[in-house]
Order: structure tokens, then sequence, then C-alpha cells
């Protein structure tokens, strides 16, 4: 094997060992019952997450671009597909650490835009990099679209109820709506204060603290933001 074989080789088995951890953890809460009966301590929700080594995904992607022959090439991509998958599963992970302080119940705000498809065709959609997140949440988040289901929100509940400049409108879209919680993912280092002050022109055109999005931030974690919702 060339050096470069024997190093992605490397990073693969430290992947492979990585996801097979981070698919213990991020399994449902139910089955920590389970795992006490087999002797393996159920996890708390505070350390229930992968941990994550960006620079093994780092190093893995770099290798995708160094390997040039036809036998180092499928083991570069390997390593490429393990790596995203692990970083699916941390997210994964850490958003239901996130989670675990949203009551069942509550309504979570999303980042969202009114989009308009020639021209009459209206649509409510997740915005951002909070979007990717979804598909792996287990709360109820308002504007997102759920597939196979009946569309529980629309655009006018965006423009016309969270966006409204009158604060007795948006307090009953709030009851209606059962929001209690704003959730916000953000990639770029930011703090809590300049996540939940930054502007979304393409939602309502003003910042989520502007809404009613309280600081402190009540979870953090891998830039997923949880703020708590003070109503009008």
């Amino acid at each position: 094997m060339s050096p470069l074989q024997k190093l992605t080789a490397a990073v693969i088995a430290v992947l492979l060992i990585a996801a097979a951890y981070g698919v213990w953890v991020t399994e449902p809460s139910a089955t920590a019952p389970a795992r006490a009966s087999r002797g393996k301590p159920a996890l708390p929700a505070s350390s229930a997450m992968p941990v994550i080594d960006q620079d093994t995904f780092r190093t893995a992607r770099r290798l995708a671009r160094l390997a040039t022959t036809a036998d180092e090439s499928p083991l570069a991509q390997s390593a490429v597909q393990i790596a995203d998958h692990e970083l699916d599963l941390a997210f994964a992970g850490a958003l239901r650490h996130v989670e675990a302080a949203i009551p069942q119940a509550d309504g979570v705000i999303i980042p969202a835009e009114h989009a308009t498809f020639d021209g009459w065709e209206h649509w409510v959609l997740p915005l951002g990099e909070t979007a990717a997140l979804l598909p792996y949440g287990g709360r109820r988040y308002l504007f997102n679209v759920y597939l196979g289901a009946s569309y529980p929100l629309s655009w006018r509940d965006l423009d016309d109820g969270l966006c409204s400049g009158d604060p007795a409108v948006r307090a009953a879209f709030f009851a209606r709506t059962g929001a209690r919680w704003v959730l916000i993912r953000d990639q770029t280092g930011a703090d809590a204060a300049t996540v939940v002050q930054q502007r979304w022109p393409r939602m309502c055109g003003v910042s989520f603290a502007a809404l009613g999005a309280e600081l402190s931030a009540v979870r953090e974690q891998m830039g997923i933001f949880l703020f708590r919702l003070r109503p009008p």
C-alpha cells in the first residue's frame, strides 16, 4: 500500500469507530432502560452526543483531493462518505440535546420564508442552515414542511401573523400555535447575542430578538441555539 492508502485506511478506521459510537449514543431515549438492563449505563442528556473531531473530517476531505490513482480514489471517497455520515450523527445528537429543553407540546419557530413560484403558488419554506437539521427533529417546528401531511400553517400565518407589526396580532399567533421557542442554527461561530440580533431580510425583515426571542440562550450546542420566546 502507498503511504496515502495507509493514511486513508487509518482515517477510515477512526471514522468507523466514531460512527459506531455515534449510532449507539443517538439511539432513541426509549432504549435507555434496555441499556441499563444489559449493564450499560444510560447516558445523561448533556453527554448523549458523539464527540466530534473536526480535524478528522478535514483530513478525510484533503485525502480525497490528493487521491490520484484507481486504488486511492475509492478509499478516499469512502473516508469522505463516512465522515459526512458521522457529522450527520453529531448534529442529530446535538439537536436532541437542545430539544430536551422543549416540552413536546410547545411550538418552535424556525427561520422561514414566504416563497412564490410562477407568480401564484405560495409556500412557506424553512430557511438557511436550520433547514438541514429538521429531518432529525423531534419537536413541533412551525413553518416546517411535513411530507405526506396537510400543511398546518400558510404564508399568511407568516406574513400577517408572526411578522405583523401589531403586537396584539402577533400575541394571538403565539397563543394559537403554542409558540414558545426559537431555534436557529448558525455555523459562523457567532455568539448567542449576535445570532438572536441578526436581521432576516427574507423573514419579517427584523431579528428574532425583535420578534420576542430572549437572551440568554437556553441551550447551545454545535452552533444550534435555543431561545425562549417572550409574548408581545
